[in-house]
């Protein structure tokens, strides 16, 4: 069967979200560099896995995620600011994590939008590591030394303590994905619900009808 195509109004849909989130990308991301807030990355990711999941239960049909994070991070990229390039992969990165959880199963297992909120909030962590330590050919050890260093006093990155400091910042990403999700839930999404018109609403009757269209390609 030929896989349907995405309907105009889905098109509009996600060319809003994607927008929304150019705007947030831009604004909050420039003044996190501006002010070089530590791990402001981490909200910036938060910000982006509201808009994956919020326009995934308005579109819940699969490659949605991807488009969203495709066009986002091309507006990134044209937008010329500092860091454009590293900030388009990230975004690309966080899009693709999003994508890859919730199609692999029924978009209203509570479980797997966890899981997407978790592990894309846990590449933001390894965000610098890739780009600036790999891509940028800084290496990872000067990428611990201006990120992880001055939590724990300077330790070598091979110590006990960074190797401690590691897991606590880890934990607390997942976390932070995790109260992600339950805001959208609960707070963006929930309105909807309760009226039995919202997009939480098609999520749960979708989920009880197998998810036909979630399954469908573009």
């Amino acid at each position: 069967m030929r896989p349907r195509r995405f309907s105009n109004r889905e098109i509009a849909l996600l060319g809003l979200m994607a927008a929304l989130w150019s705007v947030v990308e831009i604004t909050l991301g420039g003044m996190i560099k501006a002010w070089r807030i530590p791990f402001g990355g981490a909200a910036l990711a938060a910000c982006g896995v509201a808009v994956l999941l919020t326009a995934r239960a308005s579109v819940p049909r699969e490659w949605s995620s991807l488009l969203i994070g495709a066009t986002t991070a091309g507006i990134r990229l044209a937008s010329g600011f500092g860091g454009a390039l590293f900030a388009a992969i990230g975004i690309l990165a966080e899009s693709a994590i999003v994508e890859a959880v919730l199609s692999s199963g029924p978009l209203s297992s509570r479980p797997r939008r966890m899981a997407a909120g978790g592990l894309a909030l846990l590449w933001a962590l390894a965000h610098p590591f890739v780009v600036q330590g790999y891509l940028a050919g800084l290496g990872p050890a000067a990428v611990f030394r201006f990120t992880i260093a001055p939590l724990i006093g300077g330790d070598h990155p091979a110590s006990a303590r960074a190797a401690a400091a590691l897991l606590a910042l880890a934990a607390l990403h997942v976390g932070l994905g995790a109260a992600t999700v339950c805001f959208v839930d609960r707070v963006l999404l929930a309105p909807g619900a309760r009226a039995g018109r919202g997009p939480l609403g098609r999520v749960a009757d979708s989920g009880r009808r197998g998810f036909p269209s979630d399954r469908q390609g573009i």
